[in-house]
């Protein structure tokens, strides 16, 4: 009989699992918006540093802007996967 610390590793296992899927399986980005002739971030407008653009040539976003993209994308799985135990 499953316990409450078997429920949440299953959670928890799905929630990481449904994150690496989501990395896995992300088109690569359009990089940044290059409208005025300046890399900018797609999200806030700010330029785009050049370490961020020699580390990630495709991305979209600066640093600032990814991180909390991130951290939505990681609410979101995590709140899926809760969802997804209390179904099981």
């Amino acid at each position: 009989m499953a316990d409450n610390v078997d429920d949440s590793q299953a959670a928890e296992a799905k929630s990481r699992q449904a994150a690496i899927d989501a990395v896995s399986h992300r088109p690569r980005g359009l990089g940044p918006d290059m409208s005025d002739g300046t890399p900018r971030c797609r999200e806030c407008g700010e330029e785009m540093p050049a370490a961020r653009l020699a580390r990630v040539p495709d991305a979209e976003r600066c640093v600032s802007c990814q991180e909390e993209a991130d951290a939505e994308a990681d609410a979101e799985a995590a709140a899926q996967a809760v969802a997804n135990a209390e179904k099981d």
